[in-house]
């Protein structure tokens, strides 16, 4: 088989290296849905990780200005 001669398939070796390619690239397929929805996941997750970021920093932006308030309130009545 070394020789560089084609190798000829027999009927049973042809149709079982055609059941082995379709098998192949059905797993292919599967695992590409796979890490497509996966994805997408993870994708969802970000939006929902990025929305509580910007809600934790809005709610401390809003803590600095009552406190700067608080300190402008009390450096009046100093």
């Amino acid at each position: 088989m070394g020789d560089g001669l084609p190798v000829l398939l027999s009927g049973n070796d042809f149709y079982e290296r055609v059941v082995e390619f379709d098998k192949e690239n059905t797993e292919r397929e599967k695992r590409k849905e796979a890490q497509k929805a996966n994805k997408e996941g993870r994708k969802a997750e970000l939006e929902e990780w990025k929305k509580k970021v910007q809600e934790r920093q809005m709610a401390i932006e809003a803590r600095k200005a009552a406190w700067a308030q608080e300190k402008a309130d009390w450096l009046k009545e100093k």
